[in-house]
């Protein structure tokens, strides 16, 4: 059997599928971002992750210098792909001759109106470090960005300037000061990392940073995205053409245990679409309905599980022995299994077109097939204020149930408070429970905003409320959450004492293992139970070893918590740093160490032979 080749385009695409974005505080910057999700053959590293040292002088018979053109400089060749490139630019930095990518084309800096060349020693020692040296985010969740701030310091005797930063998966929004940051001077990036729709994988980027008259220095970002519920097979083999039709089943299972509902299939091509929540899903393929709607390579389950939304497994398809099988052309009620005239006028903000289709008798509660949502669900999810009063007017129903047992309420609360008053204001029910017996205040305080989550507690919000997961909206907020929705929550009485059924975590524990530093310190401040354990018998402080984030280790310590307590691998919080391959190790040994028994783990991360109960 012969398959189409357009596969290896589709999971080229993929690769890009999950995003990086960088924000800078003064003196600040940004950086190139390069996907990795999927190992890859080592590369030298940069010259940033190496402990600075001091380098021989350079020989200018024998290593001339590197020439890259000044930001606006007028050249025949950009200098851009060699930044992209992080691999490349790692090579370049470390050759002993200079790259012909990075150096200007002849007779640039005498053109009229170019500006001076940067020149730079490929041996320099670095001119910045980062701390942590990896911005390593932990535990993720497929589809949910995570964020954290990294600081960059000027190690070098002179000021430095950023004069580039390329993402070169197109989504990285640059943008950083003028200012040099001056010798011995910091500045914070925010480094937020957003992982596709594909668990349980190991992400690692690569963000990329040039000076003018410095060699680059590259930031390492990684983090694991945890997959809550498996999908089996991920890729099927369309039967050849005349060949027997054999049974394809797919298989979704939980892998915590936790029952969900598969609640839609894009395109419909799964028989008998399972009504009751389980632990594990075995779902029938229909070959038929897929060709009928089109081939597509890509088929997306969504389910009501917050952590694993959706799931998508490709397709791929046979070619026909004299050349490939054109897809066929969709029939008429296919092609608007995805949406309908209104919803596509909605997202695209087009009031003039909602407007004639309302006016033409177009049924404002029509719901997407393949979503199973509304118009005004994407208006609210938008925060398209006019366009939901439109809707409204033509009696949109702010109550409608959709998706997972939830309604418009759950979009409003992803974009902001106002869009959440105005649908309340309009009849919209605050305190329903979905299927997963979520209420919109748990929603908002793991993806909302902390003034969503005052509003829902004004207007008095369960604040005892947890989902069948077992996670209160404090939890939510100290694993997910912006720091002020946690502090809103504590004020409100939030109980510390909940532990999820999945781990055991409290508030406390899932803030050391994947919140901010900030929702810890509030909740620290609260006077939670230290010593809470979960189902692993880890504390807060093993979690935060774990997590790499020194900053935690040195709150938690401070409050208290025991460094030589075990869990049930027989390891203290130091056993996790030292077996940790990224994050800032070297900070979280030198907090540990001075505190702890002896280590059960060598110092290259490997268990000793007496460390680990059989």
């Amino acid at each position: 059997m012969r398959f189409d080749r357009s596969l290896l385009g589709f999971r080229t695409a993929a690769l890009a599928a999950s995003c990086l974005t960088l924000s800078f505080a003064a003196p600040a910057l940004a950086g190139a971002a390069n996907t990795q999700d999927k190992p890859a053959a080592p590369t030298k590293p940069a010259a940033a992750e190496q402990p600075a040292k001091q380098a021989p002088p350079a020989k200018p018979a024998q290593r001339p210098t590197n020439t890259v053109p000044a930001r606006g400089a007028a050249t025949g060749t950009a200098a851009a792909p060699a930044v992209a490139d992080d691999a490349k630019l790692q090579s370049d930095t470390a050759a002993k001759a200079p790259s012909p990518s990075l150096a200007p084309t002849q007779g640039a800096a005498g053109r009229a109106g170019a500006a001076p060349a940067q020149t730079f020693d490929p041996n320099s020692p670095p001119a910045v470090e980062f701390d942590p040296p990896i911005a390593d985010m932990g535990e993720m969740i497929a589809g949910v960005a995570e964020t954290m701030t990294v600081k960059i310091r000027n190690i070098s005797k002179d000021p430095i300037r950023i004069t580039k930063a390329i993402a070169n998966c197109g989504c990285t929004t640059p943008n950083w000061p003028k200012d040099p940051i001056a010798p011995g001077a910091t500045g914070d990036i925010e480094v937020s990392m957003k992982p596709g729709e594909k668990a349980g994988i190991r992400m690692s980027k690569q963000v990329t940073f040039q000076f003018e008259n410095h060699p680059p220095a590259t930031l390492k970002v990684e983090g694991d995205v945890i997959a809550f519920v498996t999908i089996a097979p991920d890729m099927l083999n369309e039967p050849a053409e005349g060949a027997s039709a054999e049974k394809t089943e797919i298989v979704l299972e939980s892998t915590d245990g936790a029952a969900f509902l598969v609640t839609s299939v894009a395109p419909p091509v799964i028989k008998n679409l399972p009504t009751e929540a389980a632990q594990r899903h075995v779902l029938e393929f229909d070959w038929a309905t897929w060709r009928e709607t089109g081939r597509q390579m890509r088929v997306t389950f969504s389910t009501d599980n917050p952590k694993a939304a959706r799931l998508t497994t490709v397709v791929r398809r046979a070619l026909a022995k004299d050349g490939p099988t054109p897809p066929t052309a969709p029939t008429r009620a296919a092609a608007n299994l995805g949406t309908t005239e209104l919803i596509t006028a909605v997202r695209a903000g087009d009031l003039d077109k909602m407007s004639a289709l309302i006016a033409g008798g177009a049924n404002v509660n029509e719901v997407d097939n393949a979503g199973s949502r509304t118009a005004l669900f994407w208006a609210a999810k938008s925060g398209n204020m006019k366009a939901m009063q439109m809707l409204v007017d033509a009696g949109a129903d702010a109550n409608l149930v959709l998706r997972g047992g939830r309604t418009s309420i759950w979009a409003a609360v992803e974009f902001g408070v106002d869009a959440v008053r105005f649908l309340a204001d309009h009849g919209g029910d605050l305190t329903r429970r979905d299927t997963m017996n979520s209420t919109p205040l748990l929603w908002a305080a793991g993806f909302g905003s902390a003034d969503t989550v005052r509003y829902l507690l004004e207007k008095g919000a369960d604040i005892k409320a947890v989902d069948d997961n077992g996670w209160s909206a404090l939890i939510w907020a100290a694993g997910l959450g912006e720091p002020q929705s946690v502090k809103a929550l504590l004020d409100a009485g939030a109980d510390l004492g909940v532990a999820d059924k999945q781990t055991g975590d409290t508030a406390l524990l899932r803030a050391a293992r994947t919140g901010k530093v900030e929702s810890l310190k509030l909740i620290v401040d609260a006077k939670p139970d230290l010593a809470a354990r979960n189902k692993n018998n880890q504390t807060a402080l093993h979690l935060a070893a774990q997590s790499g984030v020194a900053e935690k280790v040195a709150i938690l310590l401070a409050a208290g918590v025991d460094p030589a307590a075990t869990d049930l691998r027989n390891w203290t919080a130091l056993d996790h740093a030292m077996a940790r391959t990224t994050g800032d190790k070297t900070k979280l040994i030198e907090l540990l160490k001075p505190v702890s028994p002896a280590p059960s783990v060598t110092e290259s991360g490997k268990a000793k032979d007496t460390a680990a109960k059989p």
